[in-house]
């Protein structure tokens, strides 16, 4: 980048050079003060590559994402304000391996399955995790959503693809 600046600022004093410069027909007021000149800071280099196992790494580089308004966190009110009621919901009921009590939700029209978890029964539940497939057409911030391919998940998510995963999408 620097070669290129440097060359530019060449070129341009090379066909500037030997151009007579007209007297100026009126007085000159002084420029105010250029703002000063700040460099771009160099690119910052790729993080190195996740070991294979290591999945807190690929979780870290992932980081919070949503497809469009869905998201973990979600509280059910939300969920329905937006949805409506489930058409299909089974529990609550206390998970043996989390302690935490769980209900599964479906939305089959809008091609969204979740489940709600709180820490215990009397608790408001919030979206711990959830599934979609068509007709369901939000993206994640950076373009992907259902029918991306690998590659284009790749492009966008780098070493938080897991290598071990069939690819599909």
């Amino acid at each position: 980048m620097r070669r290129l600046l440097m060359a530019v600022a060449a070129f341009s004093l090379f066909a500037c050079a030997g151009r007579p410069v007209p007297a100026p027909s009126a007085p000159v007021e002084a420029a105010p003060p250029e703002t000063p000149v700040v460099e771009a800071p160099n690119a910052v280099d790729p993080l190195p590559p996740c070991e294979m196992e290591d999945d807190e790494c690929r979780v870290n580089r992932l980081g919070d994402t949503s497809l469009g308004w869905l998201k973990a966190g979600l509280s059910r009110e939300a969920l329905t304000e937006r949805l409506g009621k489930p058409a299909e919901e089974n529990g609550p009921f206390e998970e043996g391996a989390t302690g935490e009590f769980v209900t599964t939700v479906s939305w089959p029209t809008a091609g969204i399955e979740g489940t709600l978890s709180a820490n215990d029964a009397e608790s408001p539940a919030t979206l711990r995790d959830y599934t979609v497939q068509a007709p369901f057409a939000e993206k994640t911030e950076r373009g992907i959503g259902i029918g991306s391919t690998e590659a284009e998940v790749r492009a966008a998510y780098g070493d938080a693809f897991d290598p071990r995963s069939s690819g599909l999408v």
